[in-house]
């Protein structure tokens, strides 16, 4: 299993990390990781706080690019920024066997 909390918003595209992790896991191994959701298509760079936005369509593109299988997928709260909730996600993905 491979775990990445609060990792992801720091890398933008996914296109190469993902595919990297599916390599090292096991058949039926797990990838489980947050995201901060986007508003836009695919990936975005926030203007003030310079972490990256990944909305849910491009993570399961990816995903399947990866040979990842989801299996888990949650939206909440992934921080407080003074008076602002920071929406996020939650994803587990699976290695195809």
């Amino acid at each position: 299993m491979l775990l990445a909390a609060d990792v992801f918003i720091y890398l933008g595209d996914l296109g190469q990390v993902l595919p990297a992790c599916g390599q090292v896991l096991n058949p039926g191994g797990l990838l489980a990781f947050t995201v901060e959701q986007g508003s836009v298509p695919g990936y975005e760079l926030g203007s003030t706080t310079e972490r990256s936005a990944h909305s849910a369509a491009y993570v399961l593109r990816q995903a399947e690019r990866a040979g990842l299988d989801p299996v888990y997928h949650q939206n909440f709260t992934l921080r407080r920024e003074g008076e602002t909730d920071v929406p996020g996600a939650v994803w587990c993905l699976r290695r195809q066997p």
